[in-house]
């Protein structure tokens, strides 16, 4: 009687240990020593602190900056989980699929090129000729792209 039980609870202890100690502390182990910067979250560091992540959108709202896409969420990363929203709730219009996509298209960043160079006191060409330089092919539709926080770093080194 107390032979299958026994079996069982050595069962839940051993699956335990695996799934719930083992794996992830392998997962971890492997993660920072072949992947440091993908498994940190790909953070970017300014003068010793932390300023962002390539993989999450920040709010920019300043006319020097190239402004992102609008986030749902606000860019918190905590509040991006799933909603059972439809996709015709006017609450989820205009946001990435996340809401938290650093990236706009090359198309946005264009038309956004005039507010800046003003407010920069640039020309245009210099703020296009960066956007070439970190423009990547997009995933989907060979749409291209960039990373609004990696461009806005490179404006602000910008004399």
């Amino acid at each position: 009687m107390f032979k299958p039980l026994f079996i069982a609870i050595k069962f839940l202890l051993f699956s335990t240990f695996l799934t719930g100690i083992l794996y992830p502390l392998t997962v971890t182990i492997l993660g920072q020593t072949f992947f440091p910067g993908n498994s940190n979250g790909q953070l970017i560091v300014k003068e010793g602190r932390v300023i962002g992540s390539k993989l999450i959108g920040q709010n920019f709202t300043k006319p020097i900056y190239f402004h992102s896409r609008p986030s749902v969420c606000n860019y918190n990363p905590l509040q991006s989980g799933a909603s059972n929203l439809s996709i015709r709730n006017p609450n989820i219009r205009f946001a990435s699929g996340s809401g938290l996509d650093p990236h706009i298209t090359i198309e946005d960043a264009n038309k956004q090129i005039t507010r800046i160079a003003r407010a920069r006191k640039l020309e245009e060409i210099k703020i296009k000729e960066l956007i070439n330089k970190h423009s990547i092919k997009g995933l989907f539709f060979n749409n291209s792209i960039i990373n609004a926080l990696e461009v806005n770093l490179e404006l602000d080194k910008m004399k």
